[in-house]
């Protein structure tokens, strides 16, 4: 049973990895990532990601900085060009990538942000309108894979619990007599 809840997990996350993909090729991008957001941190960091880079941080990095802030703070999509910045304007890249343009949504459940969907792109291409629907679309799906993953393990906790509290009462039951049973009954 417990196998069956991991692999619902992985699951999950292969269908997370499976849309970035797609999306990947179908705007032909460098990178594809979805960031999950620490609000008591004020820190994202990846949890899924398509790159031809190797320079992806797994580190977290301040939502205050960079690019991104405005998609957490204002939970607002953008398409923007970033070959101006002159410092590592994409928090989720260690050092400064040849980017051209970013696309990025933010993954909201319920008015609470819960990460963002972001894609770049090095060549001189910027990202359309059309595109910034695919990937609000993309982000759609990936906030109902995480609220999925959220409901099972809630789900995998309260059926933990459940065990428990059941295993604890078959031990009390066979301890009391019948006598002290209806006495706390009633």
């Amino acid at each position: 049973d417990r196998k069956h809840d991991l692999s619902s997990y992985f699951e999950i996350h292969g269908v997370i990895q499976d849309i970035i993909q797609m999306l990947a090729m179908s705007l032909d991008v460098y990178t594809g990532v979805v960031l999950w957001y620490d609000p008591a941190k004020k820190t994202l960091k990846i949890v899924e990601a398509v790159s031809a880079s190797n320079t992806l941080t797994s580190q977290e990095f301040s939502s205050d900085e960079g690019v991104l802030h405005s998609v957490i703070s204002k939970q607002a999509s953008i398409k923007v060009v970033v070959t101006q910045w002159a410092t590592n304007p994409i928090g989720y890249y260690h050092r400064k990538e040849p980017i051209y343009s970013l696309c990025a949504v933010p993954i909201v459940n319920d008015d609470v942000t819960l990460g963002v969907l972001a894609v770049d792109r090095c060549e001189e291409i910027e990202f359309t309108a059309e595109d910034l629907e695919v990937v609000k679309l993309a982000a759609n799906q990936i906030r109902r894979a995480m609220v999925n993953e959220h409901l099972l393990r809630s789900l995998d906790k309260s059926q933990n619990e459940y065990y428990h509290l059941t295993k604890a009462s078959r031990a009390l039951a066979r301890t009391l007599s019948e006598s002290e049973v209806l006495e706390v009954a009633l």
